[in-house]
């Protein structure tokens, strides 16, 4: 990369780091939808509401907090049940229902994953809050390790979504 100039590669960590944010967001979004319709609950007429308030909980929260919630109510080790959900304030002469999915891993397979995810985090965490600390873009050397990041993280961000 020596015969590239220091203005087209902060130009190339700019476009790959706008890349980057696009597919972590575009992650966040399906990590998001996954955690909102993992569960439904209520009556004929309430649940399109609880569905509205699941939404409007997860909608700000961070990749770390859905992390967390992915493994706490929706990833499960195989034979596992799920955890008992607070009764909440039901009227007696209205059926309810309440319906969660969740996916069942082999023990291993179960670490791997939360193991991944927390790798996943952290390199995206290190991306988007660290890289003009770890990486001096105002130097070649310092552009070439950021870009070197940076496609690490386009890699494994596309590997977490498709998978």
């Amino acid at each position: 990369m020596s015969d590239i100039s220091l203005e087209d590669q902060q130009k190339s960590v700019q476009q790959k780091l706008g890349r980057f944010m696009l597919r972590v967001q575009r992650y966040e979004m399906l990590l998001k939808a996954l955690v909102i319709d993992s569960v439904t609950s209520g009556t004929v007429e309430s649940a399109p509401l609880n569905k509205q308030l699941r939404r409007d909980h997860f909608a700000t929260k961070p990749m770390g907090y859905l992390f967390d919630e992915l493994h706490r109510s929706y990833l499960r080790q195989m034979g596992e049940t799920a955890p008992e959900e607070e009764e909440s304030e039901v009227d007696p002469s209205r059926p309810t229902f309440h319906t969660r999915m969740s996916m069942q891993l082999a023990p291993e397979d179960l670490e791997q994953t939360k193991a991944r995810n927390e790798a996943f985090k952290n390199l995206r965490n290190r991306i988007v809050h660290h890289l003009y600390e770890e990486h001096d873009l105002t130097t070649k050397d310092g552009c070439e390790r950021a870009l070197a990041l940076l496609d690490m993280g386009l890699d494994s961000s596309q590997v977490h979504y498709e998978e």
